[in-house]
C-alpha cells in the first residue's frame, strides 16, 4: 500500500430508526481489514435503541465516537460528522447498509497523492429481500477521465440512466457513500449538506464536491451493500414541505448547468433529473392521500409549479428518449389545463405499488 494510505480514515455514519441493521453496519465498519480509523455515529435522536447500540460499541471500541442530538435530518447529522472528523479521509455510511471487510483498504489502495480531493469506487450492491444486483458507477468505462472529466461526471451525477439509455440504470456518482473525501478539502470550500433538502441532498452535495475538486480518482472495486426497501419510505410519505425544497433544489440545479450553456448534454440531462423530481412532488405532495386541501388550492399551486422555468422546460422539452416511458406520460398529462389526468395517474401508479 502507498504511504498515504497510512493515514486515518474517520467514517460518518448518521443513525435514526434503524435498529433492526446497525449491528450489522457496525460490525462490518469496526472489523475492517484497515484499523487506523475513526468511527463517528451520530445518533440523531433516534426514538428506539439505536443510541443505546452506539454507546455499547463505543465502550467496547475506543475509535467509535457518539455523537448524541435531537432529531435534526440526515445532512445535519452528516454536516456534524464533517464538523467533528479528525482523519485525513471522510467516508460516510448508512447505518442500514453493511462493508465488505476490506472495503476502506481497497479504496485507499488507489489513492495516487495524498492531494487527491475524491475516490470514486465502482459502484455498489443494490441488496434487495432475495436478491442482490452490481450497479456500476462508471460502466467499466474510463474515456470520461480523460477528457471532458468533470461535464461527464456533471451529467453523471445529474441522470446517469439518461447518459446510458437504460432507464434502469441507476448509477452511484450522485451518492455521497462509496467514496473518499479529503476531509481538508471539504472544510476548505466549505462542502456540507444542505438541511433544507431530504432527498435530493446528496445531488447537490457531490456536484458542489465535484465542481470544487483539483483532482479525483476512481476504482472499479465495489464493495458497498446498499440495502434497498426501508430508504425508500421518504418517498411515499406525505410532506408538506415538498413546495419549499422545489424552491430551493431546482434552481439550485438551474444555475449549476446555466454556467455551461453551451453543453447541451447537461441542459438534457437538468431535464431528466426535473422529470424524477417532478414525479416525487406529485407523489408525496400533490396527490398524495394525505393532502386534505381543496381542489382548488391544489390547482392553483400546481400552475405555480408547473411554471417554474425549470419545470416548464421539461415538461414541454421536445423529444422523449431522454424520459422514461411513466416520465412522458406524466409530462403529456401535466400539459394539459385540468388536474384530474394527473390525480388518476398518480392514484394508478399508488395502486401499483401496493399489488
Amino acid at each position: 500500500m502507498r504511504e498515504q494510505t497510512g493515514a486515518k480514515i474517520t467514517i460518518v455514519i448518521p443513525v435514526y430508526k434503524v435498529e433492526s441493521y446497525l449491528r450489522q453496519c457496525l460490525d462490518s465498519v469496526v472489523n475492517q481489514t484497515y484499523q487506523n480509523m475513526e468511527i463517528i455515529a451520530v445518533d440523531d435522536g433516534s426514538p428506539d435503541h439505536c443510541g443505546a447500540i452506539c454507546d455499547e460499541y463505543a465502550k467496547k471500541d475506543k475509535r467509535i465516537i457518539v455523537l448524541h442530538k435531537q432529531n435534526a435530518g440526515v445532512s445535519a447529522a452528516r454536516n456534524d460528522g464533517i464538523a467533528t472528523a479528525t482523519g485525513m479521509w471522510i467516508m460516510f455510511v448508512d447505518s442500514d447498509d453493511w462493508l465488505e471487510y476490506d472495503f476502506v483498504e481497497n479504496m485507499l489502495a488507489v489513492v495516487p497523492d495524498a492531494m487527491t480531493d475524491i475516490v470514486f469506487s465502482g459502484g455498489y450492491i443494490l441488496e434487495f429481500p432475495t436478491k442482490s444486483k452490481r450497479v456500476y458507477a462508471l460502466e467499466n468505462d474510463t474515456a470520461d477521465w480523460k477528457e471532458n472529466k468533470k461535464l461527464s461526471l456533471y451529467a453523471k451525477t445529474l441522470a446517469p440512466w439518461f447518459l446510458t439509455g437504460n432507464p434502469q440504470y441507476n448509477g452511484t456518482i450522485a451518492m455521497p457513500w462509496n467514496k473518499l473525501f479529503r476531509t481538508a478539502f471539504l472544510k476548505q470550500n466549505g462542502i456540507f449538506f444542505n438541511t433544507e433538502l431530504h432527498p435530493n441532498e446528496d445531488i447537490l452535495f457531490c456536484l458542489n464536491a465535484i465542481e470544487k475538486a483539483a483532482s479525483f480518482f476512481s476504482t472499479y472495486y465495489i464493495g458497498y451493500h446498499y440495502r434497498q426497501g426501508i430508504k425508500t419510505s421518504s418517498l411515499h410519505r406525505y410532506n408538506p414541505n415538498w413546495p419549499h425544497m422545489a424552491e430551493v433544489f431546482l434552481p439550485r440545479l438551474k444555475s449549476f448547468v446555466n454556467s455551461w450553456p453551451e453543453e447541451e448534454i447537461l441542459q438534457e440531462a437538468l431535464d431528466a433529473r426535473t422529470m424524477v423530481f417532478v414525479s416525487q412532488i406529485m407523489q408525496c405532495y400533490f396527490f398524495h392521500p394525505n393532502n386534505t386541501k381543496d381542489n382548488k388550492i391544489i390547482k392553483q399551486e400546481l400552475n405555480q409549479f408547473k411554471n417554474m422555468p425549470t419545470v416548464k422546460r421539461a415538461i414541454w422539452a421536445s423529444g422523449s428518449k431522454k424520459f422514461t416511458w411513466r416520465q412522458n406520460i406524466l409530462r403529456y398529462v401535466l400539459r394539459l389545463p385540468w388536474i384530474w389526468p394527473t390525480r388518476l395517474l398518480c392514484l394508478g401508479k399508488e395502486k401499483l405499488k401496493g399489488q
